[in-house]
């Protein structure tokens, strides 16, 4: 019998087992195997059929041709025993969550991840994240968090990453967070509307009649390439 799901996920199958017997019995089962698990017990009709449910909840990930191993075992009142081989794969992780937000141009924007430690132990988890797609060409943005993220054992802990958008345009990120002893980890899809801002300041000028007024205008450049600024008036 074989399974599969993405890791921290659960797949289950179940086993008919047909009860030959004229009589009603209590049919126990052994269930071996790290990532399987199943009914223990069950009562079977006179000559009817009893499903038993299996289980498979992997926590790691293994790459072919390696499998995870069970056996599931029942044992009749004769003193047979039925014997299924388990075989249990698991995929990378699926996307534990998306989150979508809106924001304007040349405004940080704070998005808070909530991140939950699939171990009963802390882990240490490095944070990275990759630009998945952008509606415009040319992506001018910046994103900044911590590089690393501590989590108590089956404890969830907040992630705070600030967003700067200086073009218009629809952003998906992908963020990762990875223990990288075991190379285990879960990551979360980031799409970002970003609409052009509104003014970012007033500037007042005050002056009398035929005398000319000026202001000192600041414009700072928060990439870090070159660019070339024009003016409008």
């Amino acid at each position: 019998i074989s399974l599969s799901c993405p890791v921290r996920q659960t797949a289950t199958t179940e086993i008919p087992i047909f009860n030959k017997f004229g009589q009603e019995v209590t049919l126990s089962a052994s269930i071996s195997g790290e990532y399987f698990s199943g009914d223990k017990v069950a009562s079977l009709p006179p000559y009817g059929t009893q499903l038993f449910k299996i289980k498979y909840a992997p926590m790691k990930v293994i790459t072919p041709p390696q499998l995870h191993k069970g056996t599931a075992m029942f044992y009749l009142m004769d003193g047979s025993c039925l014997v299924y081989v388990l075989e249990g794969f698991a995929t990378p992780p699926a996307m534990a969550e998306r989150l979508q937000v809106q924001l304007p141009t040349h405004t940080s924007h704070t998005l808070i991840i909530l991140v939950h430690n699939w171990l009963q132990v802390p882990q240490k988890l490095l944070v990275t994240h990759s630009l998945e797609s952008s509606s415009e060409p040319v992506s001018r943005y910046k994103l900044s968090y911590h590089p690393y993220l501590m989590v108590s054992g089956s404890k969830t802990r907040e992630l705070s990453l600030t967003l700067t958008s200086y073009l218009p345009g629809t952003l998906t990120f992908k963020i990762m967070l990875m223990n990288e002893s075991t190379e285990e980890y879960e990551w979360y899809e980031v799409v970002c509307e970003v609409h052009p801002c509104g003014p970012l300041a007033d500037i007042s000028l005050t002056t009398t009649v035929r005398q000319p007024v000026y202001h000192d205008l600041v414009v700072r450049n928060p990439l870090d390439s070159v660019i070339s600024v024009g003016c409008i008036a």
